[in-house]
């Protein structure tokens, strides 16, 4: 265990060791420039006294970059055995390393911190010139005697090239890289350069050796090739450091591509070799931890040791993986390993490789029979129990906490700890990070134990070398007798322990952009954005410091007082707390009370469905700052609505609440009714006699009573014993099985109502019901769906199930119609599991045009109800083949005069171009009118009878669907027509909003009344691109708003913005399962994919509806549902949504805000499927509003500035009136 201590307290050393330095160049002399912005250098001796301790900062050390740096030998890795560059230590630490520099981490760091792991070799690097400006400095720093400053400017990278780019190089070839910088205050100190393999063979890298050339007046960096395998080999990291350690680091990829930009291939002919003997554990041999040499090997090699390093992984039969290390014992002449790793987990292991790192593919090592060496490791059971617990630290101080120091000064830290067992007094450590970007960012402190004091205590010592910033207390390392390092992250947290380093008159403090948004409750009770302002602060400066007062509002919502802010937890905001680093915060105005909900659900009993949970809502007012637990006080006065008959109720439970959480506004909590027994409600699906599934409602809905302390395994045993009426007995029933995860057997069910699900399991057998679409012989049925019940073998995929039913004969289809295949999102290796429901549809070689005439049709845009399939008065049809000329029959048998809705009317000609379905009326069509009958006026094809409702009992009437009839074709939309040519804004009437858009001051917004336009200009796009300015566009019953700075695209063109409001181009099946028995409104956009813009759209869903949630789905390509965003309903009945892509969406009109949580496990997206699956990106507040910074502000009610008014002339007509308006957003 000793030796663990010693690698956690040397973290960093191998960053000095591989680090080749290059000297400085002569002449290099100090000059003084100017700061770097974003900085702020005092050099006022008096203000250097008015720095007062303050108690609080914000700081982070990343896992891995407490490097400590020393210079004695003893305490530095060697790099030859290791081949890591500077920056992997992280990938070479011990697990127990990674543990202890977690512990360290602090979170909310700004980066700056030396290089890490990740940095060196994935190439997270920047150009000089992109350089954070937050000062630099290490601790071999020093002042310029003659201005008493301090160097706070990064060296300057002029080139980087490697000769040999892009060139095949083999083993014994040298790599060289030419680098040529300056530095004109201090000079350049050194220049690290490492380069490792791509990914796809490996993590391996090395650094280079690096020496100034006098003659080619650059750096030049060099490596031998040894042992390097077939490859791509990059430079991943180039650092330049001058002599205060202020750095630059060179741009290694290419921003574009992501790629790198200096690279060679390597080449290696030979990539295997055969070992003389192999002896490791066989057949599962057991091992422990004191077992060490059980992995030798010994290799021909003429300079034996060069292969140190060997890796024989080791895979488990669990998911447990590690690898051995073999290293060369002189005294067997072999290479052996010298201990199991410190981490394996007790398992069985066989060995899957051995190989030896290169750069490139690794060097295999052949083993015969390789899976015949396995081993099992397992702790000794006769061991002493280990002590797990880490030290607990009691207490921290330094002696000058804040205070302003120079060199010379000492400060001294002290750290008290205790532990269960014992404390290791023996050694301890902290170290401080410096507040600006560093190389050598980090300064360790060695702790001495005092027994007089009982406390670990240390010194840090400020030297003329010390840059002048803040350097706070990163992290500490005190280790109990077994090697447990104790926790400090959540006491270092705000960075309390720090002092401020002056440097003759310099001290360097970062300036910090600091953006607080300051949120409202609306009138309607959502969250809003009152303001936001934009400062520049200092490090540890308040707002009240910088004579910055917070904003005073008034309460909008109902009748609050407005008190104050705070942050989303409650805690107070009052402009005194020290800005700690560029901040963007979201703080709430705190009010005199808030406004919650509470639903309550209790058992009932409907006459219908038998039993149900009841639900009742009630608005609760509380004083600002109540908890749940003051809550759960006044749910207490809540009377149960129902008492269910053999049930007594105890008292009401709220759901998965913490007593000490605060309140939130408006937010829904749940309560549950507790009864003196455990009652569970459960559903089920079974198969009955004629051999279809039925589903778990209604009638196959029983209630559960069980006892109190009940648990999972008797809800499972009571369900077992259950067996409905009706259940086929063709199949050897199984069991019931739950569709959700139950709790282990033996644990309690709990006190809160639980619905549960259970479908039948036949023995070998999985049931899955398959929903078709197909046109019958009337024309109808598309959106009604004929279910049909499979009973496949276990482990049966989807295309097993197509084999089946396309085994069987067709159902009769529309005359005519040239059937070509079943089609299904569902892809035909997935593993169906029972009680699964899929849908097919039919796809054609040719085409179904219909007729369907209804009443509906007549005003079917004030229509709430769809038009379905079997409700339409009248369906006729044709048959036509794709590129066909057809003329709108004027008249039907029994119908003449006909009117069709949209643009094309009887007489015109249309070309197919797929399956479509036109709507019209006649002018005196009412209902029970004589059954239409005659053929379409169109030649060559046959007339057919009206359709009706399909003759097969449990189908379910749907909406027309949206699935295509064959690839390249159009899904059929109920309520529209073919696509007609959008009409677009004139040209003088675009330039005039051009410049309205131009000329309008951030901050304001610009009314657009398009008339019948929906083609929104692209110039009036770019004219908004990137400004604060809301374009409001008014259409035919609806509403767009686009804020220029939500403007992303950078090749803008003309869009659509058409929407079609109650489209039913969802299937109703899919609505139903989705939406439950909430209102929806379906609604289709004209554009097709991306917009290059977020927008807002606002709609009128009902003034009935004020005060609920508009949860907007999107209809993916799989036919799944996808949660966009939600919006309060207002009190006018409007809703407003967030848009970025054109499809098919449905709102669902609910009382609580829905997620992608509320859509049914078979209408989830389909994961991996390579399929669009475009949703939008944009938040929404926990009220469903939109509050980020720069978003489109809707619902404005302020007055009217000047009023511009524009005729819009399309096609030679008046399409409509734009009004310009200017008004304050």
């Amino acid at each position: 265990m000793k030796r663990y201590k010693e690698i956690i307290k040397k973290l960093g050393a191998v960053t000095l060791a591989l680090a080749m330095t290059a000297t400085m160049v002569p002449g290099q002399a100090l000059a003084e420039e100017s700061v770097p912005d974003g900085q702020q250098v005092q050099q006022d001796t008096q203000q250097e006294t008015e720095q007062n301790a303050q108690q609080s900062g914000e700081e982070a050390v990343q896992s891995g970059d407490a490097q400590k740096s020393e210079s004695d030998g003893e305490k530095t890795a060697d790099a030859e055995s290791t081949q890591t560059a500077e920056g992997d230590e992280t990938d070479s630490q011990t697990g127990a390393d990674a543990d202890a520099a977690k512990d360290a981490a602090v979170p909310g760091t700004a980066a700056q911190n030396s290089i890490s792991a990740e940095d060196a070799t994935d190439g997270n690097v920047s150009d000089e010139g992109d350089q954070s400006s937050d000062g630099n400095t290490a601790d071999d720093s020093s002042t310029d005697e003659t201005t008493g400053k301090a160097d706070v400017n990064k060296p300057v990278i002029e080139s980087v090239e490697l000769v040999q780019q892009g060139e095949t190089l083999h083993e014994g070839d040298t790599v060289e890289v030419r680098v040529k910088a300056y530095d004109a205050d201090s000079g350049i100190a050194e220049v690290r350069i490492s380069m490792g393999e791509s990914y796809e063979t490996g993590y391996e890298s090395v650094s280079l050796d690096v020496e100034y050339n006098e003659a080619e007046e650059c750096y030049i960096g060099t490596y031998t090739l040894d042992h390097v395998g077939t490859g791509t080999v990059n430079i991943t990291f180039l650092r330049v450091v001058d002599n205060y350690s202020n750095y630059a680091d060179a741009t290694l990829m290419d921003e574009n591509s992501n790629e790198y930009l200096y690279w060679f291939n390597t080449k290696n002919e030979q990539n295997t070799i055969e070992p003389e003997s192999v002896t490791f554990p066989e057949n599962g041999e057991l091992l422990t931890r004191e077992d060490y040499g059980k992995f030798a090997l010994k290799l021909s090699e003429a300079d034996p040791g060069e292969y140190s390093g060997i890796r024989v992984s080791v895979q488990g039969e669990g998911e447990n993986s590690d690898t051995v290390y073999l290293y060369y014992d002189w005294e067997n002449n072999d290479y052996r390993d010298s201990g199991l790793p410190y981490y394996l987990a007790e398992d069985t292991y066989t060995v899957t490789a051995v190989t030896y790192p290169c750069l490139g593919e690794d060097l295999q090592i052949l083993v015969d029979d390789m899976d015949k060496y396995s081993f099992q490791y397992q702790k000794d059971p006769e061991a002493p129990q280990e002590d797990t617990e880490a030290p607990v630290i009691t207490s921290i101080s330094l002696d000058k906490n804040g205070e302003n120091v120079r060199a010379g000064d000492t400060v001294t830290v002290t750290i008290k700890a205790e532990d269960n067992v014992g404390l290791d007094t023996t050694q301890g450590s902290v170290y401080f990070n410096a507040v600006s970007d560093l190389d050598n960012s980090t300064i360790w402190v060695d702790l001495t134990y005092s027994e007089e004091q009982q406390a670990f205590t240390g010194t840090l010592e400020i030297t003329e070398d010390t840059y002048p910033c803040e350097w706070y207390l990163g992290g500490i390392y005190i280790y109990d007798t077994s090697s447990n390092n104790a926790s400090s992250g959540e006491l270092l947290y705000d960075a309390p322990y720090y002092v401020q380093v002056y440097s003759g008159n310099t001290f360097v403090n970062p300036v910090y952009d600091v953006t607080y948004q300051f949120m409202e409750l609306s009138e309607y009770g959502y969250w809003t954005e009152a303001e936001t302002k934009d400062y520049k602060l200092e490090r540890r400066q308040t707002l009240n410091e910088a004579g910055i007062e917070l904003p005073q509002i008034e309460a909008k919502y109902k009748d609050l007082v407005f008190e104050g802010w705070t942050t989303y937890e409650g805690a107070a905001v009052t402009g005194d707390e020290p800005i700690l680093n560029s901040t963007y915060a979201t703080v709430y105005a705190k009010y005199d009370k808030v406004y919650c909900n509470v639903v309550y659900s209790y058992l009932a009993s409907d006459a219908t469905v038998g039993t149900t949970l009841g639900n009742i809502n009630r608005e609760v007012s509380m004083p600002f700052g109540s908890t749940v637990g003051d809550l759960k006080e006044v749910i207490e006065g809540q009377e149960l609505p129902e008492q269910y008959e053999g049930l007594n109720f105890t008292a009401w439970e709220l759901e998965n609440t913490d007593d000490e959480s605060l309140i939130t506004m408006n937010r829904y909590y749940y309560a549950d009714a507790v009864y003196d027994k455990t009652p569970v409600i459960c559903n089920f699906s079974y198969l009955d006699n004629n051999g279809q599934w039925l589903s778990g409602t209604e009638d196959r809905r029983l209630l559960a009573v069980l006892d109190k302390d009940a648990t999972y395994g008797d809800l499972q045993n009571w369900v077992e014993k259950y067996r409905p009426e009706g259940m086929s007995d063709k199949y050897q029933f199984e069991q019931w099985e739950s569709t959700s995860m139950m709790g282990d057997a033996d644990e309690p069910i709990g006190a809160d109502l639980k619905v549960w699900w259970f479908n039948a399991k036949y023995e070998g057998k999985d049931a899955v019901v398959l929903t078709e679409y197909y046109y019958n012989t009337e024309g109808r049925g598309w959106s009604l769906g004929t279910d049909e019940t499979f009973l496949m073998d276990e482990g049966s995929t989807f295309q097993d199930v197509l084999d089946t039913l396309n085994a069987q004969e067709l159902p009769e289809m529309y005359e005519g119609l040239k059937f070509k295949e079943w089609n299904s999102y569902t892809s035909p290796d997935f593993a169906i599991v029972n009680g699964g429901h899929f849908t097919v549809s039919a796809q054609y070689e040719n085409c179904l045009i219909r007729y369907m005439l209804d009443p509906i049709c007549a005003d079917i845009e004030n229509q709430t109800e769809p038009l379905y399939d079997d409700t339409a008065e009248a369906v006729f049809c044709q048959v036509a083949e794709v590129g066909d000329t057809i003329t709108l029959p004027g008249s039907f048998e029994g119908y003449d005069n006909v009117i069709y809705v949209g643009d094309l009317q009887a007489g015109d000609t249309y070309t197919v171009d797929g399956t479509y379905t036109f709507l019209g009326y006649t002018p005196e069509m009412e209902p029970g009118a004589e059954e239409p009958g005659t053929e379409p006026e169109e030649p060559g094809t046959t007339p057919e009878e009206p359709g009706t409702e399909p003759e097969e009992p449990g189908t379910t009437p749907e909406e027309p669907g949206t699935e295509p009839e064959e690839p390249g074709t159009t899904p059929e939309k109920p309520g529209t027509t073919p696509e007609k040519p959008p009409v677009e804004v004139p040209d003088d009437s675009v330039s005039t909003i051009v410049e309205m858009v131009q000329t309008t001051p951030e901050g304001q917004k610009v009314d657009v009344d398009m008339g019948e336009a929906t083609v929104v200009p692209k110039e009036v796009l770019e004219a908004a691109q990137g400004r604060d300015v809301n374009v409001v566009l008014q259409m035919n019953g609806y509403t767009w708003t686009i804020n220029g700075k939500d403007i992303a695209a950078s090749n803008l063109q003309d869009i659509n913005l058409e929407v079609t409001l109650n489209s039913n181009a969802i299937p109703s099946n899919t609505v139903k399962k989705l939406a439950g028995n909430n209102p929806v409104e379906q609604l289709s956009l004209t554009h097709n994919g991306d917009f290059g813009f977020r927008a807002d759209l606002t709609i009128n869903v009902g003034s009935d509806n004020a005060g609920k949630f508009g949860n907007l789905y999107y209809y993916d390509s799989d036919g799944r549902m996808v949660f966009m965003n939600a919006g309060t309903i207002r009190e006018d009945g409007t809703v407003s949504l967030s848009f970025s892509h054109a499809s098919d969406y449905v709102v669902v009109i609910s009382d609580k805000q829905m997620s992608q949580a509320n859509v049914p496990d078979d209408l989830q997206p389909v994961k991996d499927s390579g399929k669009d699956q475009t949703t939008d990106g944009n938040k929404t507040s926990g009220q469903g509003q939109n509050t980020g910074k720069g978003s489109v502000k809707t619902g404005d009610m302020s007055p009217v500035i000047p009023t511009v008014i524009v005729l819009i002339l399309a096609a030679a007509v008046i399409a409509g009136v734009v009004v310009v308006k200017k008004r304050q957003k």
